[in-house]
């Protein structure tokens, strides 16, 4: 038999340091541009948090 309850807690980023998740180069270049762009784009990583949950199953 189960129990009928789940007690569940998630922690994210428990140092909150800051970093980027992702991170990649592009190289761009609009119609009315002569040479390309170079840019970096991120996603930056979720900040600290915490998360309790509760279920009750009936």
């Amino acid at each position: 038999m189960h129990p009928a309850y789940e007690i569940g807690l998630v922690v994210s980023n428990v140092f909150n340091t800051r970093w980027r998740e992702t991170q990649f180069e592009t190289e761009t270049r609009l119609k009315n541009e002569a040479l390309p762009t170079d840019e970096i784009c991120f996603t930056p990583v979720m900040p600290f948090a915490a998360k309790l949950s509760f279920t009750y199953k009936f």
